[in-house]
């Protein structure tokens, strides 16, 4: 109405990189916390008119407390009276906010709830819940379960790969609900950030947040190459990086991990970006394949992976002095920089020049054109 400032209201997820993942530190929402996010147009309006970027802040308000995180919150609604409600997609619940309230109420859904419809009118909430082909009609006022609306016929028995994808996005596999393996490698990619996770079997290191896309191909696992089996790195992830599985999470078994490696192996590597724009055959393209050849950069990248079994000195040293690192695969590698396991470097370019990547430096400026274009096919 006339009386609230115009806003854009969101939903998202703040990740701390600084922050290890400990039980302590993830029960109260220390490594990634669950936000509704209000901003005034005016501050979006006053930055897109200034040269350089203002700060935008806007208010944020918590939709997880410690001990009950809100994973992975997705769609979101306002009501005229100013209540807010969001879809909380990792824990199967909607919640809502009433205007100036420091508190949520919150209800279970169908599962993997993205996003809302309110009719006042009617006063009705609906949720479409992703993972159940449904749709869960509330009372808007009292959130108190209407009907559920089916959208197709109940799946007896889902496929590994299908019950992988839900559990990927379910939030109830780490300690009480805060995030789900999305959270960090969203829709199977990343969010190309840090993480302090213990994935190298020390805190105080963090590392950027690999790709999944591809990665049922470039064994081993981990930034230092540790990990052999899909499987093992899973379980791993799940018991260390989440601290889970969380109380209210589904039974984590072998099938469950089973469906997880299924539904991981069934994700293709990205395109490059040329040949997402079908442009892969420049002439560039074929002379950076021989420059790549000839400089000896199969040694770490191998095709058809462009990756290795084994860890190298590239230079660098983490903040527990380790130096030793596996090469990430480069397929799709220009859809997700910036690189090297902190981020060091924004640009492709800037691996070979910046930081003379494999001695790249000495090559001449036509030949790291070409080397970068090639790069940009894979």
């Amino acid at each position: 109405d006339n009386e609230r400032e115009p806003s854009v209201v969101i939903t998202h997820q703040i990740l701390n990189a600084a922050s290890s993942t400990t039980r302590s530190i993830i029960s109260w929402g220390g490594v990634i916390s669950n936000t509704l996010h209000t901003i005034p147009i005016r501050q979006l309006l006053k930055s897109s008119s200034t040269q350089s970027a203002e700060p935008i802040h806007g208010s944020l308000f918590p939709l997880g407390r410690e001990g009950q995180g809100a994973g992975d919150p997705s769609g979101v609604v306002i009501a005229k009276d100013g209540r807010s409600y969001v879809a909380l997609r990792g824990v199967s619940e909607v919640a809502m906010r009433r205007p100036g309230s420091r508190t949520i109420t919150r209800v279970p859904t169908g599962r993997g709830p993205t996003q809302l419809l309110l009719n006042e009118g009617r006063n009705r909430l609906f949720v479409l819940c992703t993972f159940d082909d449904s749709i869960s009609e509330f009372d808007a006022e009292s959130l108190e379960l209407v009907r559920t609306i089916r959208l197709g016929p109940i799946v007896p028995v889902k496929s590994f790969v299908q019950s992988g994808e839900e559990l990927f996005y379910d939030s109830r596999l780490s300690l009480d609900g805060w995030f789900s393996c999305h959270s960090c490698h969203s829709d199977g990619h990343s969010t190309g950030q840090l993480n302090d996770n213990f994935g190298d079997e020390s805190f105080g290191t963090p590392k950027r947040i690999l790709t999944l896309l591809g990665t049922g191909d470039t064994e081993p696992w981990a930034w230092n190459g540790s990990l052999i089996d899909l499987r093992n790195q899973i379980r791993k992830s799940i018991h260390l990086t989440m601290a889970g599985p969380g109380k209210q999470s589904p039974t984590i078994g072998e099938r469950e991990i089973e469906s997880l490696d299924s539904f991981l192996s069934s994700l293709p590597p990205a395109p490059g970006i040329l040949t997402a724009r079908d442009e892969a055959d420049r002439p560039s393209v074929r002379r950076g394949q021989q420059v790549f050849a000839s400089h000896g950069c199969t040694g770490c990248h191998q095709p058809p992976s462009f990756a290795s079994p084994l860890s190298f000195d590239v230079g660098f040293r983490d903040e527990a002095g380790k130096r030793y690192f596996n090469p990430p695969s480069l397929l799709g590698v220009s859809q997700r920089g910036p690189y090297f396991h902190d981020n060091r470097a924004a640009r492709l370019v800037d691996v070979l020049l910046e930081f003379d990547h494999a001695d790249a430096a000495s090559l001449p400026d036509t030949e790291i054109d070409d080397l970068v274009d090639f790069l940009k096919s894979l």
